[in-house]
């Protein structure tokens, strides 16, 4: 683990995303250069990332909290693989996101983003509090999800993209 504290932190996350997003681009690539038949669930990272990318380039600038809950909550989709079951456009998401973030106070009688700013600014670089903060965060992406779930914002089903 290491901290997150700057910026530079959640570009590193970003530019590995994009990178993964680009290896298996280019895998489907080749294998199609190559006369491989190509598996079309091989490609739904790709395809998702259709969607996930455009919540990384948000419209307004984000503090550094605000960075951290959106990264995280990107990053978990990924890993969950359930960013393909959200209806709202990803502008809409991260919207809905933050709208959500006041409304769930579960850390220090705080929202999300009031208990990152002071995670980020009262204490210590610690692996003890890093995993608080990582900790934290899975509780919000939990509780949003279902959120979105209670309020009929996801798909049964996830995307098709091969319709």
């Amino acid at each position: 683990f290491f901290f997150f504290n700057d910026t530079a932190t959640t570009e590193i996350y970003t530019e590995q995303i994009v990178g993964s997003v680009r290896c298996v681009q280019e895998t489907v690539l080749i294998a199609r250069d190559l006369k491989m038949q190509v598996d079309p669930w091989d490609q739904y990272f790709y395809l998702d990332s259709l969607y996930f990318m455009k919540m990384l380039m948000p419209s307004r600038k984000l503090n550094i909290a605000e960075e951290l809950i959106l990264v995280h909550f990107v990053l978990h989709s990924i890993y969950e693989d359930n960013i393909g079951y959200f209806k709202l456009e990803p502008h809409e998401l991260i919207n809905e996101l933050f709208d959500f973030a006041p409304q769930y106070q579960e850390f220090m009688d705080k929202d999300i983003k009031s208990f990152m700013e002071l995670m980020l600014s009262d204490f210590p670089d610690t692996d003890e509090n890093t995993q608080t903060i990582m900790d934290s965060l899975n509780r919000f992406y939990e509780a949003f999800f279902m959120h979105m779930k209670i309020n009929d914002k996801l798909l049964s089903f996830k995307k098709d993209y091969f319709k």
